[in-house]
C-alpha cells in the first residue's frame, strides 16, 4: 500500500546487496560487505606486499581521515619498508627515527625501542600497516 514506500537510498542499497549476492553465488564465493574503498586500498596494498587487514570505513571513522589519507600513508609505509617485506622491522624503524630525530637515539637510546614496542601492538616484532596508521 501507499504506507510501505521505500526510500530511494534503501532501495538502492537493497538492489546493490542483491547484485553482490548474485555475483558471489555465480562465482561460487561468499558474499562480503567490503566497500569499493576496501577493494581499492587492498589492491594498492597487495601491489606493495603490504597486508591490509582492516575495513576502510571503520579506520577512517576511528582516525577521522578519508581513504585518500590512508593511501598516502600506504605510500609512506612502502618508502620506509626498505626490504619490501610489507612489514617494518626494528632496524628499519631505527633508521626512520635516526633520520627524522637524529638527537633522540644519542640522548635516550632506549626510547626508540619503547617507541617500536608502542607501535607493535600485537607484539609480533614487526610494525604492520594497520599498526602504522593507528
Amino acid at each position: 500500500g501507499p504506507d510501505s514506500v521505500v526510500s530511494p537510498s534503501v532501495a538502492a542499497q537493497a538492489f546493490a546487496d542483491k547484485v553482490r549476492h548474485e555475483m558471489a553465488l555465480r562465482l561460487g564465493k561468499e558474499t562480503t560487505e567490503h566497500t569499493y574503498e576496501d577493494a581499492l586500498l587492498y589492491r594498492k596494498a597487495a601491489q606493495s606486499k603490504v597486508n591490509q587487514d582492516f575495513e576502510v570505513a571503520e579506520m577512517c571513522k576511528l582516525l577521522e581521515v578519508d581513504v585518500e589519507q590512508l593511501i598516502q600513508w600506504l605510500k609512506v609505509f612502502r618508502r620506509v619498508d626498505n626490504n619490501g617485506t610489507g612489514l617494518l622491522e626494528r632496524h628499519e624503524f631505527r633508521q626512520i627515527i635516526a633520520k627524522s630525530f637524529p638527537f633522540l637515539e644519542q640522548r635516550v637510546p632506549w626510547s626508540v625501542e619503547h617507541m617500536f614496542d608502542f607501535f607493535d601492538t600485537d607484539g609480533s616484532g614487526f610494525i604492520e600497516y594497520r599498526e602504522f596508521v593507528q
